[in-house]
């Protein structure tokens, strides 16, 4: 295994090759030693079967344990090596790569090593089929960490290391060449991040203090992530001192990271392992997150606060408070003893989600969650994806892209390392476009229903704005239409057999039936034919936008090309939503 070792008080590293039988147990344990004087292990010994992790932000629990039993039985008839030498093994290669790698991503490496060893009867030739079973079984977790197996057998030689390393290197490198976009994370369907947008906008005109105090982090995620393409990592560690004014413009600080894959010298010190980067930011972003401050910033001076002893008090150091996440949790005891108290983390924000999900999502407006799965597979109205923590970053690049923020901006602020790093979300706009019109023409719609003095109901049982979506977008629309039955005013395609469909709705189709197909009048003939057409154009204009993206380093007018391209993209849209909203009323 490659080992990159920074020397103390310089900024020169020294690579070696590293392997278990080659390096001292005195080694193991100065390295030991000098991480729990750092606080970033905390055990008793080297040899304790328990170590945990800490980098300022959350504690990880590693456990050196295999099944001893199992191995007694499996090394009959092997030339194997002792049970200490691999649970040595195990904590060597975490001390080695705590230097490379956060807490997070190690824990995780370790609990794979660990099933994987068990799995294969701990590397015995005979049950090498078990990882090649992996493929046929489409385990994707396997596949995201098989460098961790590869990098611990050349760490760890023994005597099947050959044959287990000749499969891994093929595994390896034929799931690399057929996944070509596996690092490019899947992007999830762009409506249902829409639709969670314009339910979290409606929860917040009208929610409670109290439930406001509550879920104001998955607020400020939305409206943070959606605009500025942070990772959630950085995005929880956002100084509390974000803030600032310059000349009537208002900025946010934020901390933005390289440790992804094997990003060399992390020190598990926030400050060290982040720097500061300041992004321009409107004032509604710029008043909410101060009255986010305002709200919850009693509870830092607040002794006893976790527990009758807790004496800790003073300003927080970052942003979010993780008193206020503790006050509105129904089960305060297991965050005591497993959270870093007075830092909110990432298990956390994403646990405030999953709430946000159950209380308002599916308690309030009784959506039903699918899994995340083929981007292009149509959800029903009252159906929404789970959208993940990270699936906000996709949108803010594209979100960034449309309000013409030129590609090599994008990529400062993104942090990628050139323009062909996010050049792929190009491709991805004509669907955002599609749906940000979908979105802002039910807004629309609801707008001029509310000045018109008519109630506003938010329901996404009904299907109003989907009907009217599907007439428009779905070419095979008419063809389903014929094969429904006939009834005033339109189609029916309920497959009711004692008209239970029809009694919910006092058989009257108009009153919100969802299987009433109305019949399309004149006005919304024409519509939609200039909907269409402005929908080829959009196509055209995206295809366009990629490829002048693509050729970046040879276009002689860029800069006003790009613009030109944008603003056409955005008058489409707006046109489109403006046209939408008359055809759903």
């Amino acid at each position: 295994m490659l080992v990159e070792k920074k020397i103390k008080n310089t900024n020169i590293s020294v690579v070696q090759q590293k392997d278990y039988y080659s390096i001292p147990l005195d080694e193991l344990n100065e390295m030991f030693a000098d991480y729990q004087q750092r606080d970033i292990i905390q055990a008793a010994s080297f040899e304790d079967d328990v170590w945990y992790l800490y980098n300022e932000k959350i504690k990880r629990r590693v456990i050196f344990q295999l099944d001893e039993i199992k191995f007694n039985r499996t090394k009959k008839n092997r030339s194997v090596f002792s049970f200490e030498d691999i649970i040595h093994a195990l904590k060597g290669y975490v001390l080695y790569k705590l230097d490379v790698h956060p807490v997070e991503s190690l824990s995780e490496q370790v609990s794979f090593l660990k099933k994987v060893i068990e799995e294969t009867d701990f590397f015995h030739i005979h049950s090498k089929k078990v990882l090649v079973a992996k493929k046929v079984k489409k385990d994707t977790n396997y596949y995201k960490l098989v460098h961790v197996l590869i990098e611990f057998l050349e760490y760890f030689p023994i005597a099947e290391s050959e044959e287990y390393l000749n499969l891994l290197y093929y595994q390896s490198e034929a799931h690399s060449k057929s996944n070509k976009e596996l690092t490019q994370r899947e992007l999830g369907i762009f409506g249902s991040i829409f639709e969670l947008g314009d339910a979290l906008d409606t929860f917040w005109e009208h929610c409670s203090e109290d439930e406001k105090e509550e879920f104001y982090p998955i607020k400020l995620w939305w409206e943070i992530t959606t605009t500025i393409p942070l990772r959630v990592s950085e995005f929880i560690v956002t100084p509390y001192d974000c803030l600032s004014e310059e000349e009537g413009f208002y900025y946010l600080t934020v901390r933005r990271t390289d440790l992804k894959g094997n990003a060399t010298n992390v020190t598990h010190k926030v400050e060290e392992d982040y720097t500061l980067q300041k992004i321009r930011i409107n004032e509604a972003l710029y008043r909410l997150i101060q009255a986010y401050r305002d709200l919850v910033d009693d509870y830092d001076f607040i002794p006893n606060y976790f527990y009758q002893g807790y004496q800790h008090t003073g300003r927080r150091k970052y942003l979010f408070s993780q008193r206020a996440y503790y006050k509105h949790l129904d089960f305060k005891g297991s965050t005591v003893a497993s959270s870093i108290l007075d830092f909110f983390s990432v298990s956390n924000l994403n646990y405030l989600l999953k709430r946000f999900y159950r209380k308002v999502i599916v308690g309030m407006f009784q959506y039903e969650l699918v899994a995340k799965g083929d981007q292009d597979r149509d959800l029903r109205p009252y159906q929404l994806e789970y959208v993940n923590l990270m699936d906000t970053r996709h949108f803010a690049f594209i979100n960034m892209v449309l309000n013409d923020v030129e590609p090599l901006i994008i990529k400062d602020i993104s942090g990628h390392g050139s323009i062909k790093s996010s050049y792929h979300y190009y491709s991805h706009v004509s669907k955002f476009v599609k749906c940000y019109t979908y979105s802002m023409a039910k807004r629309i719609s609801r707008k001029n229903k509310s000045d018109k003095g008519e109630e506003v109901i938010f329901t996404n049982h009904s299907n109003q704005w989907d009907l009217a979506y599907n007439k428009v977008f779905n070419p095979d629309y008419e063809e389903e239409l014929k094969q429904y039955k006939e009834v005033d005013g339109g189609r029916c395609s309920s497959k009711q057999k004692n008209f239970e469909d029809c009694r919910k709705v006092d058989n009257d189709c108009k009153k919100g039936c969802s299987f009433y197909h109305p019949t399309e009048t004149k006005a919304q003939k024409e519509i939609k034919e200039l909907v269409l057409e402005n929908q080829r154009n959009l196509s055209t204009e995206t295809l366009a936008l990629k490829e002048l993206v693509r050729q970046y380093d040879k276009a002689q007018n860029f800069a006003e090309d790009y613009g030109l391209r944008i603003n056409k993209i955005k008058t489409i849209a707006n046109q489109n939503a403006m046209m939408l909203s008359k055809y759903f009323l």
